[in-house]
């Protein structure tokens, strides 16, 4: 499954024809972030053996936390990667503040244990003291990378 994902990491935008058309699940002919957001919250099995799970589980696990995943994302941040196991949550080329850690922010303490991840990805989580406390950890990594 993370091969999948990395998949999608490299193709997001790019018509979907020859090998790319399985990874077009909507059907639009084009690769698309709706695509991958489907494909991680539905079809990826996660080490706990179940399917689905959210931006921010890096190390597919079924849960966002700070201690796996924050961790992966705070030691990679600002370096060049091509792989949702680097933490590169969007598929931008780089594990970066505005796009991979608010993806791991938003989701953060979300599990698969409790429920369909498409259910829960569409709510938008009130920020939590966990939450803030992770961002104030990315905040030093990059001040300490600097």
């Amino acid at each position: 499954d993370l091969a999948d994902l990395d998949q999608y990491n490299g193709n997001i935008g790019a018509t979907a024809s020859g090998t790319l058309a399985a990874l077009d699940l909507d059907g639009d002919g084009i690769v698309g972030e709706n695509d991958f957001i489907q494909h991680y919250s539905d079809l990826v099995e996660t080490s706990n053996g179940l399917k689905g799970t959210f931006a921010g589980d890096i190390n597919l696990d079924g849960t966002v936390d700070v201690l796996g995943d924050g961790s992966i994302l705070v030691q990679n941040l600002g370096s060049l990667a091509s792989s949702w196991f680097e933490g590169d949550l969007d598929g931008n080329g780089i594990v970066d503040v505005l796009g991979d850690a608010s993806l791991l922010i938003a989701n953060m303490g979300n599990n698969n244990e409790s429920g369909s991840a498409v259910a829960a990805a569409s709510a938008v989580p009130e920020p939590t003291n966990l939450s803030l406390l992770m961002l104030s950890a990315l905040g030093l990594g990059v001040r300490r990378k600097r």
